[in-house]
């Protein structure tokens, strides 16, 4: 799906990757989340200013992936929602920024 990072792919490659199926693919280990959050920072060229601001990050794009997959799961696969450039980003975030018109749909 063009620039974004489709769940279901990196899904699908780690699967390749270790042998892990069914169930156990939907819940990535530390290591695969990791890999997946590596990728979509070089995807969108994000660095972040601190180690700790790193981690932070990482666990906010893993409660989001989890959302992802957890949505992916129960909808028809022309509905699945991908990782984008915001996918670090509490809701609160997303809905301030919104809400500052910075964000809009």
């Amino acid at each position: 799906a063009g620039n974004r990072l489709g769940c279901a792919s990196v899904t699908e490659k780690i699967v390749k990757a270790t042998g892990v199926r069914g169930d156990a693919a939907a819940e990535p280990t530390r290591a695969e989340t990791d890999f997946l959050f590596e990728a979509w920072k070089r995807q969108h060229g994000i660095e972040f200013g601190s180690a700790s601001e790193h981690m932070a990050r990482l666990e906010v794009f893993e409660a989001n992936h989890m959302r992802l997959v957890l949505y992916n799961a129960k909808v028809d696969p022309s509905q699945a929602l991908e990782h984008n450039e915001l996918s670090h980003l509490t809701l609160e975030e997303l809905f301030a920024l919104q809400h500052a018109g910075v964000m809009t749909y």
